[in-house]
């Protein structure tokens, strides 16, 4: 468990770092980046779930969305427990989850000027997504 952790931790401070990279003022909306860095692997587990729910659902925040964080959570582990996650893992990924957010909101919380109507179009579907409660991986904006 605990090597699980550091690994999260490294991945997410990575994600964290590229918010600090000189960029360009456009992303590259296909894989949702942030300085030149690939959001998070799409394999349909757990882990790669609440990676995308952090990334997306801080890029929302930061896109200017209103989102009741709290009952996002709910939902989110209320769906892994429903996937079969075994309910020892479930305070695990609730507080990997909130610092994964925590983390990539503080790396992207001034990057404002890249919520162009692409990426809006694409929060806009992924939150749709998340409210219809489907925490499937998909697209990382």
């Amino acid at each position: 468990m605990a090597l699980r952790l550091i690994s999260l931790i490294a991945t997410v401070s990575l994600l964290a770092l590229g918010g600090c990279a000189p960029q360009a003022t456009s992303t590259t909306g296909s894989v949702g980046a942030v300085a030149g860095m690939a959001a998070p692997n799409a394999a349909p587990t757990p882990e790669s779930r609440f990676k995308h729910l952090a990334w997306n659902a801080a890029w929302a925040e930061v896109c200017g969305f209103t989102i009741d964080y709290p009952k996002l959570k709910a939902s989110y582990l209320a769906y892994e427990a429903a996937s079969g996650t075994p309910s020892s893992d479930m305070d695990r990924l609730g507080g990997s989850l909130d610092k994964a957010r925590s983390i990539i909101l503080r790396a992207v919380g001034s990057r404002a000027d890249q919520c162009d109507e692409s990426r809006l179009e694409r929060l806009r579907a992924t939150m749709a997504r998340y409210v219809a409660k489907d925490f499937s991986p998909g697209e990382a904006v």
